[in-house]
């Protein structure tokens, strides 16, 4: 990755590599504060309610890094043939429909957000949660990111990956992020997952992880790596969206008008 000047003063980080692109979660990204640091971390692995990680010594501790690069090899996946290695035509439209769908949901979602600036500590209804609980919520909790999630899945030894419904990780530090920084982080992690999913072949797309709270949406606690991310950044997502348009009526704004791109 580089620093790379942008128009109008502002200052963008662009990625060279495959592995920078799946960091990023994008081609480029904008910095908006210095210093910005940049980093893999090596303090062994840490697993969460949603996942494995490897960037905090403990859950209390803070990262030391704006952006984290995981190593692309590790954790070691099951080895595979050569020719399992191409991404093939089926495994791209498996891709492109989870983009096309998962794009919808978030034109969706950042739609019910345009005007709620000033609404981020208003609910739609007393003990419900606000616009900045839903929003941390998405994000998970601080240090989470869906790529070293989706590279643990694997062909055989499935990863266990527990996930208690209903966690809202509200810190000191997103108690201070604006709407516009929460918008750009979700976007991250979408990205990410996409770009991430880009690079696998047919055989790699079916990776599994199993993960008990799935079996009571779908019949079974084996997860494959589309599917996760269909659910997660699809029907999860989506669910909040309409969480958010609630609150947006609650506050007194208009019905949120969703941009339909034609393709």
């Amino acid at each position: 990755m580089t620093g790379s000047p942008a128009p109008q003063g502002r200052a963008l980080l662009v990625a060279l590599t495959p592995e920078s692109r799946i960091a990023l979660g994008a081609p480029e990204r904008e910095i908006s504060r210095f210093p910005y640091r940049v980093g893999r971390e090596s303090r062994g692995v840490q697993r969460t309610p949603h996942g494995v990680i490897s960037e905090r010594r403990n859950p209390g501790s803070q990262p030391s890094n704006d952006l984290y690069k995981f190593r692309v090899g590790w954790p070691p996946a099951p080895p595979a043939a050569p020719e399992a290695m191409e991404v093939t035509a089926m495994a791209s439209q498996i891709v492109n429909e989870l983009r096309t769908t998962t794009d919808a949901v978030w034109a969706r979602l950042s739609a019910q957000l345009h005007g709620m600036e000033s609404y981020m500590e208003r609910s739609d209804a007393p003990g419900e949660w606000t616009t900045r609980q839903v929003l941390c919520h998405l994000l998970f909790e601080p240090g989470w990111r869906p790529g070293p999630l989706l590279f643990s899945f694997a062909t055989a030894d499935l990863p266990v990956i527990e996930i208690k419904p209903g966690q809202m990780y509200l810190t000191p530090e997103r108690q201070m992020m604006t709407l516009r920084q929460f918008e750009n982080a979700l976007d991250r992690h979408r990205q990410e997952a996409l770009a991430y999913l880009e690079t696998l072949g047919d055989e790699d797309l079916q990776r599994k992880a199993r993960i008990p709270l799935f079996k009571r949406l779908l019949g079974t606690d084996e997860v494959t790596v589309p599917t996760w991310v269909g659910v997660f950044f699809g029907i999860h997502w989506g669910d909040h969206a309409d969480q958010l348009a609630k609150i947006r009526k609650a506050v007194g704004l208009s019905e949120a008008t969703v941009l339909v791109t034609a393709t």
